[in-house]
């Protein structure tokens, strides 16, 4: 239905007509599709290409995901997704997990935004919301490795594993992972 009040709102503006209030009330007959009303259900458009980085891709919803390959630590990673607009990856569907797999697929690990820096076993994504999809590795989340320094509150996505999640350490402990390529969403 929305398709059709569309076409006939570019039809009607390519023909030079105007369109007069009762027309904006009843472009599609029995519907109760006004302008306003149908121009509120279309989803937010962001109107940034999608540029930057060693490759990005769009997913179907139009977040644009941008890989870089040059390992940082996540505070760092982070800032630079700021500074495009936008934050390290939130990936809230399989549909996205897809898109983001098949931008690293030629990586070991990148970082996408969620942590549980905050609270221990509470995953949250850049903007505080809670993770409602995930795609953990098998055993994982395990805050694993030793010592009382090393600590793995960050998510990694493992593209030569298929787009499995694993945590790892968020900056480099002393036994020296922490850098790694990062995913920016916006």
């Amino acid at each position: 239905m929305l398709a059709r009040f569309l076409v006939g709102l570019v039809l009607a503006a390519g023909c030079g007509a105007e369109l007069t209030d009762d027309k904006k009330q009843n472009l599609v007959p029995d519907s109760g599709l006004t302008i306003d009303a149908a121009i509120d259900a279309l989803p937010p458009v962001d109107a940034r290409p999608c540029t930057g980085g060693d490759a990005r891709m769009q997913d179907p919803s139009g977040t644009c995901f941008i890989l870089f390959t040059g390992p940082k630590i996540r505070a760092d990673a982070e800032a630079d997704c700021v500074a495009l607009g936008g934050h390290l990856a939130t990936v809230k569907s399989a549909t996205s997990n897809t898109t983001v797999t098949a931008l690293v697929a030629n990586t070991p690990s990148a970082f996408l935004g969620a942590t549980d820096l905050t609270t221990e076993n509470t995953f949250l994504w850049p903007d505080g919301s809670a993770l409602t999809y995930t795609n953990w590795r098998t055993g994982e989340p395990n805050n694993g490795g030793t010592g009382a320094t090393y600590q793995e509150d960050c998510v990694v996505i493992q593209g030569m594993l298929g787009g499995v999640w694993d945590d790892r350490p968020c900056a480099p402990p002393p036994a020296g992972s922490g850098s790694y390529a990062y995913v920016c969403s916006y």
